[in-house]
């Protein structure tokens, strides 16, 4: 069974431009809301395979919630159909990509590599374990 579900009228769904992005992917964009967590929403027309997408990742999730370097599951917000959402803590100051582009040509120092890929390594650990 799935987190707590969040009722739609407690997350700040308003998506009108004036909210922080935190990613985008193929299959959704990720949102930092007031109420202080991140909120995936789901990108395309809702139908059955998409229903099943959303319901095969946030149970991913949950089965991985006390493992390192993932993002904790807080709950998913359905009510708010078409729209789907997973509800995660957010993580503040920019993805991997970004800070890999900001030392390009300088290099990344050695410590601080070595942390980051440990830090990934034992996430990706803890997944393929579940």
């Amino acid at each position: 069974m799935l987190h707590q579900v969040i009722p739609a009228e407690e997350l700040d769904l308003k998506f009108d431009g004036s909210k922080q992005s935190l990613g985008s992917g193929e299959y959704s964009d990720v949102y930092s809301t007031t109420r202080r967590v991140a909120v995936k929403a789901f990108k395309g027309r809702f139908n059955q395979q998409r229903f099943k997408e959303f319901k095969r990742e946030a149970e991913a999730l949950q089965m991985v919630q006390n493992s390192h370097g993932v993002v904790r599951l807080h709950g998913i917000c359905i009510d708010a159909l078409p729209n789907l959402y997973l509800v995660t803590e957010a993580v503040l100051g920019g993805s991997l990509e970004q800070l890999l582009a900001s030392v390009k040509g300088k290099g990344l120092e050695a410590k601080r590599a070595v942390r980051i890929g440990k830090s990934i390594a034992e996430g990706m650990r803890d997944v393929h374990a579940k």
